[in-house]
């Protein structure tokens, strides 16, 4: 029986719910969890990112390995290029970061930023709920850009394979 399987028969305390991704318990009454739960949904509905390529609450190191930041922040969700979680290291196998903030909430971008500069992560997505940004890692050089991309690239493109397009000709997802 796998690790989901086993979480999704354990009895959860009272406003917690099960990760549609993970099965991992998490707050429901927080909204940035909402905002979260919709995403992870999305990846998987609309861009065919299969659950077990997420992961939630993923520790980032940044510097060294004993500063207190690594142990305190986590990227919200991260998706990995394999549905392994033995073959996942943060310098080769993350695709792309997702930073969900609760819908008032503006600040994020830094913290993406920095966690894909840590990381090999092609793509980041910084929403909260209401309000969508994307940012691009140039392969070449590592540069994170934003206002580059307009969406990301569904399960098993490239960014060559979508082309980039501008904001006016997007069109909302199925």
């Amino acid at each position: 029986m796998s690790v989901f399987h086993t979480l999704q028969n354990t009895p959860l305390k009272e406003g917690l719910i099960r990760d549609v991704a993970t099965g991992k318990p998490v707050d429901a009454r927080k909204p940035e969890e909402t905002v979260r739960q919709l995403y992870a949904k999305e990846l998987h509905d609309d861009y065919g990112y299969d659950y077990a390529q997420m992961d939630i609450e993923v520790r980032i190191q940044r510097g060294e390995a004993g500063n207190r930041k690594n142990k305190t922040e986590k990227a919200d969700l991260v998706i990995y290029h394999t549905a392994n979680p033995n073959r996942r290291a943060q310098h080769q196998d993350i695709l792309g970061i997702v930073e969900t903030k609760r819908p008032s909430r503006k600040e994020g971008i830094g913290q993406l930023t920095s966690y894909m500069s840590a990381t090999s992560c092609q793509w980041g997505v910084w929403t909260n709920g209401n309000e969508i940004e994307y940012l691009y890692r140039a392969p070449k050089t590592g540069r994170i850009q934003r206002d580059f991309i307009f969406q990301i690239p569904k399960r098993g493109e490239s960014f060559e394979d979508i082309g980039r397009i501008s904001k006016k000709n997007l069109q909302p997802s199925n």
